[in-house]
Order: structure tokens, then C-alpha cells, then sequence
């Protein structure tokens, strides 16, 4: 679990504002409007393992 990079805030803001657009979301848009520190990167092991250090992958729940 890692904290996610700016082009991943960058799609999930991209959309958010799309779906805002078409719904009107009161969810959506306190989720836009409260920012992304919150919000964590899962992937599999395997796959941290081959694009980050080892000590950045793992990390205890």
C-alpha cells in the first residue's frame, strides 16, 4: 500500500468530474472537493516488487 502518484490523482479526479457531470453526485463531489490524502495504491506484491524497492512494497496493516 503506498500513497498514489499525481497522474493516478490525475485520472481519478478526471473522473470524478465526469461523473459529477452526468450524476450530479453529492458524494463525488466531497470526494473532489476533500483531495486525495486519504487515498492509498493496493497492487499485487509481485507487481510493487518489479517497479519500487522492496521496503517501499510491504507494508504492515
Amino acid at each position: 500500500m503506498q500513497d498514489i502518484a499525481e497522474e493516478d490523482a490525475e485520472l481519478i479526479r478526471s473522473m470524478l468530474e465526469t461523473h459529477i457531470k452526468y450524476t450530479d453526485s453529492p458524494k463525488a463531489k466531497a470526494i473532489l472537493e476533500g483531495g486525495f490524502d486519504a487515498f492509498k495504491k493496493i497492487m499485487p506484491i509481485e507487481l510493487c516488487v518489479r517497479s519500487e524497492s522492496s521496503d517501499e512494497c510491504v507494508q504492515k496493516v
